[in-house]
């Protein structure tokens, strides 16, 4: 039954549409690996299957315990547009 709740839910979410590839932020650098710059370059180079899908930016930037405030991300140009 709490299946069945959540796959319901979910579909309601998603609206129906299909999803393509998952692009993780992990830091929150300007450029480079893990960048939420690079993500985006990454989702737009990436055609989504189907074509009507979605890609997915998730953001997953380790917080440290002792100091526990959360990361900025701060461009220090602007971000490339998200096609994709």
């Amino acid at each position: 039954m709490v299946l069945k709740i959540f796959v319901t839910l979910l579909l309601l979410i998603s609206g129906g549409i299909s999803y393509s590839a998952n692009f993780f932020v992990t830091n929150a650098g300007n450029s480079g690996a893990g960048s939420f710059r690079q993500a985006i370059l990454n989702s737009n180079a990436t055609v989504p299957t189907p074509p009507t899908g979605r890609n997915i930016i998730i953001f997953d930037i380790p917080v440290n315990p002792m100091f526990p405030i959360p990361p900025v991300i701060a461009p220090t140009s602007p971000l490339p547009d998200i096609t994709t």
